[in-house]
């Protein structure tokens, strides 16, 4: 008697297991989470270039000091900033990889970088870059620039931001004569 009681329980638990995990796959908690999603929420860049050329701006003799602002001559800078969430309501795994990319209308990547968010995240970023300026951006133009953030395969956000191009070459020395 008390088998056949152990195998009726044992047989009830396992129709029970059976019956759960197969409301469970029904209901697709137990099965693939999907894709994660993330937007961007703030892309604030600037762009500056120094158009201007050094090499005869400290005259005489001795020791000078100069102090400048910006990127070196020839070159752009990149700075401002980017945040990218992860809404609360994001499908996929509890927590998802993803690359954020930053780039110029011609494609040279200003940032890259590699961040993993769960549900309701989000990260900031302080955007700083500086490379050869091949003629591509002038002062006084605009310039159109892209971030792209991919899970996976597949891109889940993107913005563009079209800014004004800025001079920031100004050097200022000093003679050393106090």
């Amino acid at each position: 008697m008390r088998r056949l009681l152990a195998l009726g329980v044992l047989a009830s638990l396992v129709l029970f297991g059976g019956i759960l995990a197969a409301g469970l796959v029904a209901s697709g908690l137990g099965g693939d989470p999907g894709p994660a999603n993330a937007t961007v929420t703030e892309f604030e860049p600037r762009v500056a270039v120094n158009e201007g050329d050094w090499a005869n701006e400290t005259e005489g003799e001795g020791v000078q000091t100069c102090t400048s602002v910006g990127p070196p001559p020839g070159n752009y800078g990149v700075t401002g900033t980017l945040v990218v969430e992860r809404p609360f309501e994001s499908e996929g795994p509890e927590k998802a990889a993803f690359q954020v990319v930053v780039a110029l209308a011609d494609g040279t990547t200003v940032e890259r970088h590699n961040v993993t968010l769960r549900p309701g995240d989000d990260v900031q970023f302080r955007l700083f870059d500086v490379g050869q300026n091949d003629g591509l951006l002038a002062a006084g133009t605009s310039a159109n620039l892209t971030v792209r953030v991919d899970h996976g395969d597949a891109t889940v956000a993107n913005a563009t931001r079209s800014v004004a191009v800025h001079e920031s070459g100004e050097l200022n020395c000093d003679d050393g004569a106090s």
